[in-house]
């Protein structure tokens, strides 16, 4: 059912005019999967299997076309990490590159996939690489045991985390205010890129592993109900 802004049911009817359809129209507002307003188009676009970019005005159902697309695998046993950029980045004062997209994928694979309904573990070695690769950076200072002090003293209130999410904590931090140490970041990841797709890899091989092993459990544990 869909509700307004204040979680009102609104109810649902049938627009018989151009005019009314467009004047029930909500650009910024995505349709959840499932929504009864959402038109099927899958025979249009053909092919079951394909690999989309999806580009448009703002309100055309990108967003909307997303949710339906993680719904959809969700329910075919596919582990979906999904993040609206608009929530995590700045786009209107951040310059985004392949580097941001990467780091964000890192950060929301860790929080996604380790929780209900997945249960999942992340390699920690990839992560710690990964985020002492970044902190080395950012803080630059080479020994661990001096990078963790140098968190503990900026973090202040957050310095009682794990040394990945201290480092998420930081990077986001100086992402927000505009900190020199973002330029730094970029120039190290063009300079060597490998670093950061290598642990990106690593996390993706090792997720994909553990739900196949999962698959293959759960299909022996059918049969030998069966």
């Amino acid at each position: 059912m869909t509700r307004d802004r204040d979680g009102q049911p609104i109810e649902q009817r049938v627009a018989e005019t151009t005019a009314e359809a467009y004047a029930m129209l909500i650009p910024d507002e995505a349709l959840e999967s499932g929504d009864p307003r959402y038109v099927q188009l899958d025979a249009e676009r053909g092919g079951s299997f394909a690999r989309l970019l999806l580009t448009g005005h703002r309100g055309c159902g990108k967003t909307t076309e997303l949710l339906r697309l993680r719904e959809l695998l969700a329910e075919d046993g596919f582990a979906v990490v999904y993040f609206d950029a608009e929530a995590e980045f700045d786009l209107f004062k951040q310059d985004v590159s392949w580097w941001n997209v990467l780091l964000e994928m890192i950060w929301q694979m860790d929080t996604q996939l380790t929780a209900e309904p997945h249960n999942l573990s992340l390699p920690t070695q990839a992560k710690e690489d990964a985020a002492e690769w970044l902190a080395r950076i950012v803080i630059k200072q080479r020994d661990r045991t001096e990078l963790e002090a140098s968190l503990q003293t900026e973090l202040g209130a957050d310095a009682g985390l794990p040394f990945f999410l201290k480092v998420k904590a930081l990077f986001k931090s100086s992402v927000k205010t505009g900190s020199s140490r973002v330029t730094e970041v970029e120039k190290e990841v063009e300079r060597r890129p490998e670093i950061l797709l290598d642990a990106v890899d690593a996390i993706i091989r090792d997720v994909n592993e553990q739900l196949y092993l999962r698959f293959r459990w759960s299909t022996q544990d059918g049969k030998a109900a069966t």
